[in-house]
């Protein structure tokens, strides 16, 4: 086997940062974010928090979040931020999840050019590669698709 072909079979499907969201494992099985919810008061968060900023008590529970929600704002980004790794321009928004929590988020299969989106559509979570890393892994996020 030619080295080459060696590291294309090692290659693995990372996430961006371990916590965020859930990794499919199985076929057909979907990816979800993992948020916390406070157990004095109710609140929502994502990404998780281990203090409460609503009413700053500990003793947050892991929750899975639900996979859709609704488009409350979006905009085109045309301008790299510094350590960016991914294209310009692409469409940058917030989802509210049907758990009330605010997730911001990039719009995958939305084209920046003629963005056919609008406040109040739904839309799902979904992971895609953002980039590859130093090994060859494909690195995933997440990011929010319109239904």
């Amino acid at each position: 086997m030619a080295k080459g072909e060696a590291k294309q079979s090692e290659k693995k499907v990372v996430p961006v940062e371990e916590g965020l969201f859930t990794m499919p494992i199985l076929p057909g099985e979907e990816p979800h974010l993992i948020g916390s919810k406070c157990k004095s008061c109710g609140t929502v968060f994502f990404p998780r928090r281990v203090i409460c900023g609503k009413c700053c008590r500990e003793g947050m529970e892991e929750i899975i979040l639900s996979r859709r929600g609704k488009v409350t704002t979006w905009t085109v980004i045309r301008m790299k931020p510094p350590g960016y790794k991914d294209q310009v321009p692409y469409v940058l928004g917030e989802v509210e999840l049907h758990e009330g929590v605010l997730v911001r988020t990039h719009f995958s299969g939305v084209n920046p050019e003629n963005p056919a989106i609008k406040v109040g559509d739904e839309a799902e979570v979904v992971l895609e590669k953002i980039y590859e890393d130093e090994e060859g892994n494909d690195v995933v996020c997440y990011k929010f698709r319109p239904v």
